[in-house]
């Protein structure tokens, strides 16, 4: 969003909105840390 203040409204308004039968919840994205190993790899290897 180009203002920060659109987009707390944004998460503030559907915030707690019904989505088909399930409520959701709309919360500021953070960024990941990169990790110094990449995780490709699956549990059972």
């Amino acid at each position: 969003m180009p203002k920060m203040g659109a987009a707390k409204a944004a998460m503030k308004k559907l915030n707690g909105t019904a989505v088909g039968s399930s409520k959701i919840r709309v919360k500021k994205a953070e960024q990941k840390e990169n990790s110094s190993k990449a995780d490709t790899s699956s549990p059972d290897e």
